[in-house]
C-alpha cells in the first residue's frame, strides 16, 4: 500500500484498496520491486561519486525518444528472444541464471500474446513518460522512472519488463473502476440527474469500491478466439415496426441505417419517391397534374 501511495497521484488512491484485495502475490511483488528500483536509482544519483560518474557519461536519444547511454548496445526484441531461447552449447543449458530468465519470459503473462511480448520489450525503445499508463503517476515518480530508464533496461531486461507489467496492471485496474460517465451512458435519453445519481450509487456505493463485472485484476477476459455474443446495432422490433402504420416516421436519435429504412419505406408508398424504393422517370409537374 505504501509503495502504491508513493507512485500514484492522490486522485487515484481509490484504486489501492480494491486492487490489493483482488490482486495476487505476483503483481504485489512487482509493485514493491518497482518502488525499490526507483529508490536505488535515486540513491545512486544522490551519492557524490556515482552521481558524478553518471553525470559525465554521454547520452543519446533514439528515434522513439528514449534517452540511453551512448556506450549501450541496442538490441531488438526478436534478437533478444532468439539469443535467450537458443542454446549454443551444453553450458547454456546448465546455466541456472539463464534458465531463470527463460522461465520469467515464459511466465510473464498468463496467456502469451503479441501485446504481452510488446510490453516485455517496450521500455527498451519508448520513453516511459509517453506511455498512457504513466499518467496515473505523480510527477516525482514519473521523473524517477525517466532517470532509471537511462540505465535500467540495459542492465536488467527482466526488471524493465516488470516495470511495464506493473504500470499496465494498475492502469487497467484503475480503468475497471465504475465511473459516473459510464453509468450515465447506460441510462435512456432524458433521464433526470437524480435518477442517474441513484443508479451510479448502486454501482459504486460508498465505502469499499468494487471493479466492473469481469474486469478486475486476475479475471479472464474475452479474446479473439472466444465466441462473443454481440448485440444488434438496431433492435429487430424497431425494424419490424417500420412496415407498420406510422413506423416510417424518422426520429432525431434513430440509427443512420434505421433512418434509411424508414425513408425507403416511406418513399416506396408515396407517388413521389423521395428516397429509395421503386420510381418511374416522370416529372414532378406530371405527377402533380395527375393528382
Amino acid at each position: 500500500k505504501a509503495a502504491l501511495q508513493r507512485l500514484l497521484k492522490p486522485c487515484n488512491f481509490r484504486v489501492i484498496n480494491p486492487w490489493i484485495a483482488a490482486a495476487s502475490d505476483g503483481p504485489k511483488k512487482d509493485v514493491v520491486k518497482v518502488s525499490r528500483l526507483l529508490a536505488e536509482c535515486e540513491a545512486e544519483l544522490r551519492e557524490p561519486t556515482t552521481g558524478y560518474q553518471a553525470a559525465c557519461e554521454p547520452l543519446v536519444v533514439n528515434r522513439h525518444g528514449r534517452v540511453r547511454l551512448a556506450r549501450s548496445v541496442p538490441v531488438t526484441a526478436d534478437r533478444a528472444q532468439v539469443d535467450l531461447q537458443r542454446a549454443k552449447h551444453g553450458e547454456e543449458q546448465r546455466d541456472l541464471g539463464l534458465q531463470a530468465k527463460r522461465r520469467f519470459l515464459a511466465n510473464y503473462a498468463a496467456i502469451p500474446s503479441t501485446a504481452s511480448v510488446h510490453d516485455y520489450h517496450r521500455l527498451h525503445d519508448a520513453p516511459v513518460a509517453m506511455e498512457p499508463c504513466a499518467r496515473m503517476l505523480t510527477e516525482s515518480a514519473r521523473r524517477a522512472l525517466q532517470l532509471w530508464q537511462v540505465r535500467g533496461p540495459d542492465r536488467d531486461r527482466e526488471a524493465a519488463a516488470q516495470v511495464m507489467r506493473t504500470l499496465r496492471n494498475v492502469s487497467d485496474a484503475l480503468a475497471a473502476l465504475p465511473t459516473y460517465h459510464d453509468s450515465a451512458a447506460t441510462q435512456p435519453y432524458g433521464t433526470k440527474a437524480s435518477d442517474r445519481l441513484h443508479s451510479y450509487s448502486t454501482v459504486a456505493p460508498k465505502g469499499a469500491l468494487r471493479f466492473k463485472d469481469g474486469q478486475g485484476p486476475g479475471k479472464l477476459r474475452t479474446s479473439r478466439s472466444v465466441p462473443l455474443v454481440v448485440r444488434p446495432v438496431i433492435d429487430p422490433e424497431e425494424i419490424a415496426n417500420v412496415s407498420k402504420p406510422g413506423g416510417d416516421v424518422v426520429h432525431m436519435f434513430d440509427h443512420v441505417n434505421l433512418q434509411l429504412l424508414k425513408n425507403k419505406e416511406r418513399g416506396s408508398r408515396s407517388r413521389l419517391a423521395t428516397a429509395g424504393g421503386e420510381r418511374d422517370w416522370l416529372t414532378t409537374y406530371g405527377q402533380m397534374a395527375l393528382a
